[in-house]
């Protein structure tokens, strides 16, 4: 009897142990934020004379997820998936089973991915690369390089083709000699290469099938096709963008009042002035007289014409040239447009819709240009009436000269501004009105703003060296501060020495270009016809600065 008491008293005991060790090892411990690594190879690395019958084998340092891995198995020369298996054993070991012989004397390239990940999401650092040869040596052509980009440059590869196999390769239809993927500062290296000639690509391959889809995937052009049989490795940066193949097309024309018209496109276009030509409309053989055509400040797929007063009924007016920011060209069976002019008068009320500085920029530099953007086209002279800037401590008034690069936006450039002073600007509204005579509705515009000290600023200093001594175009070169949205600029005339003046103390990063066609933007370049992409460099160092004290000496040499 005392026995079965005791087991009686025992078992709850018992069950909770079991119910314990159903719950797994307790947690705790350091999160596992190492990323996986190829430990070995079968053949190994550099391995000559390899059988045409051999299967690869790939060992991690941990499991990965298969699924991240399979996709970044990049092959050279290239073999289709249909042609090829994967065999996993534990998730670790990798074996690569050809369904065809391997083709002989050639130096086969396999690289593993940066994206592959283990089982905690960690993602290599680097790609992995294995070369090895069915023939009796092994080529060891080598390029390496940078991908740049506005957003992160993760997933996207560099792609090789061989110029020996075709002059003019095209990505959209042709898988590439050689792959590789960027590490995560975008950095590429490109190894095991056979002599010759190569023309490189930089893609966001978003649905991994090695070719390249045009408004789907991100490109990058090189500046130059680049050789590998030269004692030197060469080194070569690619910046990408997504491109948009699709012209534009004019959606719709209207005439909201007698003296506006409103031309919709389908996209957001160009607002350069120069990328824009216009012939003005007619009607039964009568002109109408067009005062300004300017792109709205918040979209600017639509362009806003000031028109002499319209008569009801059609009229037919062309656009001869017009780019989308893409700088797709306006197709010549689309640009002639046809609307109906309005006979109501123009009876609504104009606002500002923006201005600078505004509540967000209280602290500028002083030479700071005052602008109002307003809704609609003003009348001019009423403005400039109404407008005042003024010091806040002595209230004197600042004189200054208007600008209007549009009738809708008001430039006003002090003739000086003292540093360290606080400023006043305001619009009487009550004493401005619109080109039909409409007052404005809004019932104060002000703004205070504040000049900087000139103690508190600072200087970057240097010097642009181009090793190429026969290219030509001025060098665009930015310091953008860390966390600023807007970037200073400065354009050189040619390579040379360069000086930013009145930064603010910080961290900054220099980036520019050489404009080789002259056209006052960095051209991406494009893939076929092919078009080289200009040189784009960044500076390899953040350039720090301190109050008063310039950081000079800032060589930055284009790289070739």
């Amino acid at each position: 009897m005392r026995r079965f008491c005791l087991i009686l008293i025992m078992m709850p005991a018992v069950i909770a142990g079991l119910h314990c060790a159903s719950q797994g090892y307790p947690g705790g411990g350091p999160v596992d934020e190492t990323p996986p690594v190829v430990l070995s190879t079968v053949p190994a690395a550099d391995s000559i004379g390899v059988s045409a019958q051999t299967d690869v084998i790939i060992r991690f340092s941990e499991p990965v997820q298969p699924n991240s891995c399979e996709p970044l198995v990049f092959i050279t020369p290239f073999v289709s998936r249909d042609r090829l298996q994967f065999d996993w054993k534990k998730d670790r070991e990798l074996t690569l089973r050809f369904k065809d012989p391997l083709m002989p004397d050639k130096t086969y390239v396999i690289t593993i991915g940066a994206g592959t990940r283990d089982r905690r999401s960690n993602s290599m650092r680097y790609s992995f690369t294995l070369a090895f040869s069915t023939g009796e040596s092994i080529d060891r052509g080598q390029l390496t390089g940078q991908v740049y980009s506005d957003q992160p440059v993760k997933g996207t590869k560099v792609w090789a083709y061989s110029l020996n196999d075709s002059l003019n390769p095209d990505p959209a239809r042709q898988s590439p000699l050689y792959i590789t993927q960027v590490g995560e500062d975008g950095g590429f290296s490109l190894n095991y290469m056979a002599p010759g000639r190569y023309r490189l690509f930089a893609v966001l391959d978003r649905d991994l099938n090695n070719l390249y889809n045009a408004g789907f995937d991100k490109l990058g052009v090189a500046p130059a096709d680049v050789y590998t049989d030269s004692s030197e490795t060469p080194w070569i940066g690619i910046r990408t963008a997504m491109r948009d193949t699709m012209p534009p097309v004019i959606a719709r024309a209207e005439a909201p009042d007698a003296i506006h018209l409103n031309v919709r496109f389908s996209k957001a276009m160009l607002t350069h002035p120069d990328s824009l030509f216009l012939q003005p409309p007619t009607r039964n053989g009568d002109t109408l007289a067009v005062y300004d055509a300017y792109w709205d400040s918040r979209n600017n797929a639509v362009l806003r014409l000031v028109t002499g007063t319209q008569r009801p009924g059609p009229y037919r007016m062309r656009i001869s040239k017009a780019y989308d920011t893409f700088y797709n060209p306006l197709p010549p069976d689309s640009a002639t447009l046809e609307f109906d002019g309005a006979a109501q008068p123009d009876t609504a009320a104009a606002s500002v819709i923006a201005r600078f500085p505004n509540d967000t920029t209280r602290l500028q530099p002083p030479d700071t240009p005052i602008e109002m953007t307003f809704s609609e086209a003003m009348d001019q002279w009423s403005v400039q009436q109404a407008f005042s800037l003024v010091d806040t401590l002595g209230a004197d008034t600042i004189g200054g000269r208007f600008e209007w690069p549009n009738l809708a936006r008001m430039r006003f450039v002090p003739d000086s501004l003292a540093p360290h002073t606080h400023y006043r600007f305001c619009l009487d509204v009550t004493a401005v009105t619109d080109r039909a005579g409409n007052a404005l509705s809004d019932t104060l515009v002000q703004q205070d703003f504040e000049t900087w000290n000139p103690d508190t600023l600072s200087q970057i200093a240097g010097t642009v060296i181009d090793p190429d001594t026969a290219a030509q175009g001025p060098v665009f070169l930015y310091a953008r501060k860390r966390n600023a949205d807007k970037p200073h600029r400065i354009i050189l005339p040619t390579d040379g020495p360069f000086r930013f003046r009145g930064l603010l103390p910080g961290d900054y990063l220099l980036q520019g270009f050489r404009d080789a066609d002259e056209n006052g933007r960095y051209s991406y370049g494009q893939a076929l016809p092919w078009q080289p992409a200009e040189v784009f460099f960044v500076y390899s160092d953040t350039v720090s600065i301190r109050s008063r004290w310039p950081n000079e000496g800032n060589d930055i040499i284009i790289p070739r």
